[in-house]
Parts: structure tokens; C-alpha cells; sequence
């Protein structure tokens, strides 16, 4: 009788012992698993922030040429318009010409 519980209490005592170890290697995957999730997660982090800031850059440069394009277009414009009022200028400053001559003459006489 004796033998049959110091067989149990022996069986009681290793069944605790394997729980703790198992207890122990739980505790141990389990941070493990958290470690390499934080490490997931920071890697996800900094993948996102660079591809943010790449794509940060890109508007930048389409702004920069948009803007570039639009100023060139703009100068391009002006410079035909300028073109197209260059003879009524002309005309008008012959006017104004003719106009304080023919006062300045009118005068004189």
C-alpha cells in the first residue's frame, strides 16, 4: 500500500514538474511570438513611412513639373499676345505721335 502511494505521489509530483515545464516553454513561445510580432510590426512601420514618404516625393516632383509646365505655357501666352497687340501698340504710340506733332505744330502757328 505503502508503494502504491509513494507511485502516486511520485506520478503527482512529475505531472506537476511537467506542467510547470510546459508553463515555462508556454511563457517562453509566448514571448518569443510577442518579440517577433513587435519586430513584424516595426518593420511594417518603417516599410509604410518610406513607401509614405516615396510617394510624398513623387507629388512633389509632378507639383514641380505641373507648376514648370504651367509657367512655361503661361510665358508662352503672354509672348503670343504680346505679339498679336504689338502692332495695335504701335499704332497707338503713331497716334499719340501724329496727335502731339500736329498739336505742337498747331501751336506754333
Amino acid at each position: 500500500m505503502k508503494q502504491l502511494i509513494d507511485s502516486i505521489l511520485t506520478a503527482e509530483q512529475e505531472a506537476k514538474t511537467r506542467i510547470e515545464q510546459a508553463q515555462k516553454n508556454a511563457a517562453q513561445k509566448k514571448a518569443q511570438a510577442e518579440a517577433d510580432a513587435d519586430s513584424i510590426l516595426q518593420r511594417a512601420k518603417e516599410q509604410a513611412t518610406l513607401i509614405a514618404r516615396q510617394k510624398i516625393d513623387e507629388a512633389k516632383q509632378q507639383s514641380a513639373q505641373f507648376i514648370e509646365k504651367t509657367r512655361l505655357k503661361r510665358e508662352s501666352i503672354f509672348t503670343e499676345q504680346y505679339k498679336q497687340l504689338e502692332p495695335v501698340i504701335e499704332q497707338a504710340v503713331q497716334t499719340a505721335v501724329m496727335i502731339v506733332s500736329a498739336s505742337v505744330l498747331d501751336n506754333e502757328s
